[in-house]
């Protein structure tokens, strides 16, 4: 589980902010209209989601603490760059790693139904280790994982393999909107 989790899905919660990402992927899975959800999640998401989640991200990392950040490949980008743009904002002496990491074409986390192999997660997550180092010195100690949905782990359990691969020392913490588990 993350360390840090927002909310667990609730299917009756159809106005939530911070239900929007899994239910945004559920109605475009099935080709329905997704302009209310992005709606709900716009109108809302600073409110009851963004700033929420920086409060419980400052409980572990101060303001002006340097650590590295990820946010998790993902193909619905605008909820996990409102997040980013949102840590950048706050969290200014912490160092984006999210371009160094990508996706394998055609891997889909959520499409997982069980918790994948680490040879699979190997195979399914990319990380450039050039940018990895270039950004992420021996100064860096702790390093802070988001995405907006927690379903089975593979997404962390992926990123966290290939990171523990350049830098077993390196403190991992994740944080996300939502569970589904």
């Amino acid at each position: 589980m993350p360390d840090i989790s927002l909310h667990r899905y609730n299917p009756s919660e159809n106005n939530s902010a911070l239900n929007a990402p899994h239910r945004f992927r559920y109605y475009n899975k099935r080709n329905q209209n997704t302009d209310v959800i992005l709606d709900i999640w716009n109108s809302k998401k600073e409110k009851y989601v963004l700033s929420v989640l920086m409060n419980k991200i400052q409980e572990i990392f101060a303001l002006d603490a340097t650590f590295a950040f990820a946010v998790a490949p993902s193909n619905t980008r605008f909820f996990v760059d409102d997040i980013q743009n949102k840590l950048q904002l706050n969290f200014i002496n912490a160092i984006d790693i999210s371009g160094c990491f990508s996706k394998v074409n055609g891997f889909e986390a959520l499409n997982s139904n069980r918790e994948l192999a680490d040879f699979e997660l190997r195979q399914s997550y990319l990380l450039d280790v050039n940018c990895f180092n270039q950004n992420v010195n021996e100064n860096i100690k702790q390093l802070l994982l988001i995405d907006d949905v927690y379903a089975i782990g593979n997404t962390f359990n992926g990123m966290k393999i290939l990171i523990r691969d350049i830098n077993p020392d390196i403190e991992i913490k994740t944080a996300v909107i939502l569970t589904t588990t």
